[in-house]
């Protein structure tokens, strides 16, 4: 990523494809936070089509024109009960064990994000738009 943005006619390629699994992460990061908050809470239901929807507004959604915006709230109606992502994780009987994998990889994604985050910030490579005021 360094020589391409070094080639200062070519186009970031490389720096825009980890900017965009950058987003990623971050939509994976908050939507396990999310989940982490309702395993504390006690929550009863644990929505995760409105999880999802609260991780997408938080990351990407920004990014998206209003067709692709479309597709995620369709694409989301199909999205999986809580029940289905914890039997994802074939932990179903173990649902203290899940929320301790799913605090693991929360913070790990998070590490990972704040790395890539420095990099792009230190060396000047695409830099974020600021948000709206």
């Amino acid at each position: 990523m360094l020589a391409e943005h070094a080639n200062t006619n070519g186009k970031p390629t490389a720096a825009e494809g980890v900017l965009w699994l950058n987003r990623a992460l971050l939509f994976f990061e908050i939507v396990f936070t999310q989940i982490l908050s309702h395993l504390q809470a006690n929550a009863p239901e644990v929505n995760m089509k409105k999880i999802f929807t609260v991780a997408y507004e938080g990351s990407v959604k920004k990014y998206h024109n209003w067709v692709t915006q479309q597709i995620f709230a369709f694409i989301c109606k199909m999205s999986p009960s809580f029940p289905q992502v914890v039997k994802s994780f074939e932990m179903e009987n173990d649902l203290s064990g899940f929320e301790t994998k799913i605090e693991s990889f929360q913070i790990t994604l998070h590490l990972v994000r704040c790395k890539i985050d420095d990099f792009f910030r230190e060396n000047n490579i695409i830099p974020e738009p600021k948000p709206d005021a």
